[in-house]
């Protein structure tokens, strides 16, 4: 019995999708209809009654849900240059996230930022840095699904607020990210973290280091909620995790900036204590090289090993797609209907992927990297086609931001 043919916008297929809802989440021959930003049909061809003017046949590619990175400096990238050496990485970055950078040069070095980005398979970014609204001009030129989030100190903090419920006012998805609890006073953060909440806005907080006496101040005034994320948690005594936990705040892991920074290898520790409530994010690591995400998950991967512990290649995808989604709220992570269409097509066929690991999972978190994803969809349109970006080019961009740099001292 024929079916007659549903138009939607987009109908892609290929040899297997991996849905992301659970580890036998498997779709063989798989089929994904797209209906402006939402997935209409998830599953195999045979049930594939829809049509399209922009039919996608890959016949060598996986689909899955675009991947997510939970923290990220895209600006920072403009101090490459300066990062060669591995010993310095505290001093520029000291420097980097206090002393804001001009305009221009913090927007060509997010537009490259998120191009590399889209090209690894990202679709969604937290992306942290003053002035904020900098990043969101550089995301709507790229195609990038941003959260901007305003990154403040005790002395910046009021203009921080402002910014990102103005920025929220004006349809934005934002945040406010404190990174140093240093000078802060208990009452204000309580007071601040209401009004963000009934904004949708975002918290990120660094705790290491901070004095035990204004963690528990911040405890006893119910400061820790799940609208609340929490970086470095590594940093802190067992106890403190423990009740943040039960909290039900999310943890953010940075594997790299954590080896860096702090010298330390153990966010095992809090990867266990975050369970679903955690996700991963690149940090600093765009001082040296693209922020990939896989890169963190496949040094995380390592970490656990050093701890003589394993977590199986789909638990640390999750922490990319759906764990990522949930902590953030963004309705993606999963290839399902109803939820929005962030999808990428990594190529099977490429010559670090091949022959294909009898786990697909591990092919995809150890063998993958940036140009390997041929098509990468964010809310329902195509950013990457055939492995090039539909509108921007990568040799420009940079060449923009060099001239810039040549001209201007950081």
């Amino acid at each position: 019995m024929s079916h007659a043919k549903e138009d939607v916008d987009i109908v892609i297929s290929a040899p297997m999708a991996l849905t992301m809802l659970g580890e036998d989440g498997i779709i063989d021959d798989a089929c994904i209809a797209i209906e402006g930003d939402r997935i209409v049909y998830a599953g195999d061809m045979g049930g594939c009654h829809y049509d399209a003017e922009e039919r996608i046949r890959l016949r060598h590619h996986v689909l899955m849900p675009g991947l997510i990175d939970a923290h990220a400096h895209t600006p920072l990238l403009a101090y490459r240059r300066m990062a060669g050496d591995l010993t310095i990485t505290h001093e520029i970055l000291t420097r980097a996230l206090t002393v804001e950078m001009e305009g221009d040069l913090a927007y060509w070095s997010s537009l490259l930022a998120y191009f590399e980005l889209l090209m690894s398979g990202v679709t969604t970014v937290l992306d942290s840095y003053m002035n904020a609204g900098t990043m969101i001009k550089a995301s709507e030129k790229s195609g990038m699904r941003i959260i901007a989030s305003e990154l403040v100190s005790s002395r910046t903090y009021r203009d921080g607020v402002k910014k990102a419920e103005e920025m929220a006012s004006e349809g934005f998805r934002t945040g406010l990210t404190v990174f140093s609890l240093d000078g802060f006073d208990v009452d204000e953060l309580l007071s601040a973290m209401e009004g963000l909440h009934e904004k949708n806005v975002l918290m990120t907080i660094d705790p290491s280091g901070a004095d035990p006496r204004l963690l528990h101040e911040l405890e006893s005034g119910g400061f820790w909620t799940p609208d609340v994320l929490v970086l470095n948690a590594h940093t802190l005594y067992d106890e403190v995790l423990e009740r943040l936990t039960s909290s039900g705040v999310g943890f953010i892991y940075l594997p790299f900036h954590s080896i860096i920074l702090t010298k330390s290898i153990n966010n095992v520790k809090t990867m266990l204590y975050g369970g679903v409530r955690s996700a991963m994010g690149s940090g600093s690591r765009i001082l040296f090289s693209t922020s990939s995400i896989l890169d963190e998950a496949r040094l995380a991967s390592l970490e656990l090993l050093l701890d003589g512990l394993h977590a199986s290649p789909y638990h640390m995808l999750e922490m990319l797609t759906v764990n990522a989604s949930r902590l953030l709220d963004l309705k993606t992570g999963v290839l399902a209907p109803g939820f929005k269409a962030d999808i990428i097509a990594l190529n099977l066929f490429k010559l670090n992927i091949r022959p294909l690991a009898v786990d697909i999972y591990s092919s995809v978190l150890y063998s993958a990297t940036m140009g390997d994803f041929d098509y990468v969809i964010v809310d329902g349109k195509i950013v990457v086609e055939e492995g090039r970006h539909r509108w921007l080019y990568h040799e420009g961009i940079a060449r923009k931001l060099e001239r810039l740099l040549d001209e201007t001292v950081i």
